[in-house]
């Protein structure tokens, strides 16, 4: 899917939920961000949707310049 198709997906998705419009922005950047990752992560083509999203995650917090939240 081309990332402004996903961009606009998500910022409509944000609208129904009555969400702000920095709030779809933001979610439209981190969406393209993923996209963007996971088209570069060709091992991945075949895992699962929790594979794919956990390795994301592991990917954002061991990154130079880390996680900025820790739970």
């Amino acid at each position: 899917m081309p990332t402004a198709e996903l961009a606009t997906l998500t910022v409509d998705a944000c609208r129904r939920r009555h969400l702000s419009p920095k709030t779809a922005q933001s979610y439209a950047g981190w969406a393209a961000r993923y996209a963007a990752w996971l088209r570069l992560q060709s091992d991945l083509r075949t895992a699962s949707s929790e594979v794919k999203a956990s390795t994301y995650l592991g990917h954002l917090a061991t990154r130079p310049g880390g996680c900025a939240a820790v739970t």
